[in-house]
């Protein structure tokens, strides 16, 4: 049902926030890209038994499935702030992050309910909107694996890189 549904992804949206700052954390002490790619990972492992467990009619297994669900796509969002911010260089940052984010949150997040749906009409089985929530994870993996990591320079509490002074790094 309906409520069945909204109940699971109420009880799952508490778990990915209680989680988010936990998977944050971890991709600070493990890497970052290493975090989203494990997630990315199994969500694409995940994505069969969260369609399929909605005709077992489990309330359990529902809540349970969605949970994990929304855990493990913490990891994927809890790291992504600085996965990104490290993608470009500082100059172009903030306009880059903000293109790249919305752009592609525009694209794929806009077509993929409508994409999913026009799937599942025209074939009549979960299992295309499956393969290509899988195909995303995959996609998603090998563009982290290929994306620049930039380093900024360390600076000194002038704001100018170390080893210039304040007239060397305004010239």
């Amino acid at each position: 049902s309906e409520t069945l549904i909204l109940n699971a992804l109420s009880v799952a949206a508490v778990v990915e926030l209680i989680a988010t700052l936990g998977v944050a954390w971890l991709g600070d002490k493990v890497g970052r890209v290493r975090v989203v790619i494990w997630g990315l990972a199994a969500v694409a492992i995940l994505a069969a038994p969260q369609f399929l467990v909605l005709k077992s009619g489990s309330v359990f297994l529902i809540f349970l499935t969605f949970a994990v669900m929304r855990l493990v796509l913490a990891a994927t969002y809890g790291p992504i702030a600085a996965v990104l911010s490290q993608m470009f260089k500082p100059q172009a940052r903030y306009t880059s992050i903000s293109l790249a984010y919305q752009g592609a949150g525009a694209i794929f997040g806009g077509l993929s309910p409508l994409v999913s749906t026009l799937m599942y009409k025209a074939t009549g089985s979960i299992w295309p909107v499956i393969a290509l929530l899988i195909g995303m994870c995959v996609l998603s993996i090998v563009c982290l694996l290929f994306a620049p990591q930039h380093v900024d320079e360390a600076t000194d509490t002038d704001g100018a890189p170390q080893g210039l002074n304040k007239e060397s790094a305004s010239a």
